[in-house]
């Protein structure tokens, strides 16, 4: 069944968008063991997962090394990829906030509003302001034809969004930047 002896992986790795098949396999193995009988659907959507997650904190962070942090509880993945960065610039793409953009530090005003910050075909992608300096990604389903022009600049975040349960960008400090995703496995 499930091995709940050392729930978590901890990697401390160097900066390189070349490590990415390593990640996924260290991650891969680590998750294996803890979960038997993943399947190969769920292998492949964990390796989009990883890639993405990863390629992201790379291009992003100004740090020369990545933190990654992988955890099972039960049948729930949680993985924490940080880097130090400017932060995750909200970039709304409705008439309502034309031409804004907002850095950590969120303005508290946006706090009730549902942000919508990407779209492509048949999905609206959304965030939410937990707090300042926290945002919560869902989307949404959408009757229509979506142009080529509005493909969306987070559409690696839609694909984070539709392969997981949760995903969370969140800024602790000038020098914890991160986001965390969980994913409910069938094993």
């Amino acid at each position: 069944m499930k091995n709940y002896s050392n729930p978590e992986l901890a990697l401390i790795i160097p900066k390189s968008p070349n490590e990415s098949e390593w990640v996924f396999k260290k991650l891969s193995t680590f998750i294996k063991k803890k979960i038997k009988g993943i399947s190969e659907k769920e292998l492949n959507e964990l390796r989009l997962l990883i890639y993405e997650l990863f390629s992201n904190t790379v291009k992003y962070s100004y740090a020369d090394s990545i933190v990654i942090r992988c955890m099972i509880t039960g049948n729930k993945l949680h993985m924490w990829f940080s880097g130090p960065s400017t932060g995750f610039e909200i970039k709304p793409v409705t008439d309502q906030f034309l031409n804004a953009s907002y850095l950590p530090p969120y303005p508290l005003e946006l706090l009730q509003e549902k942000i919508l910050i990407g779209r492509s075909s048949g999905v609206n992608l959304y965030c939410t302001l937990k707090n300042s300096h926290e945002l919560m990604f869902f989307s949404e389903s959408v009757n229509g034809r979506i142009v080529n022009d509005e493909i969306a600049e987070n559409f690696g975040i839609m694909l984070l969004r539709s392969l997981s349960d949760e995903v969370v960008y969140k800024m602790d400090s000038i020098d914890n930047d991160y986001f965390y995703i969980t994913k409910t496995l069938a094993a």
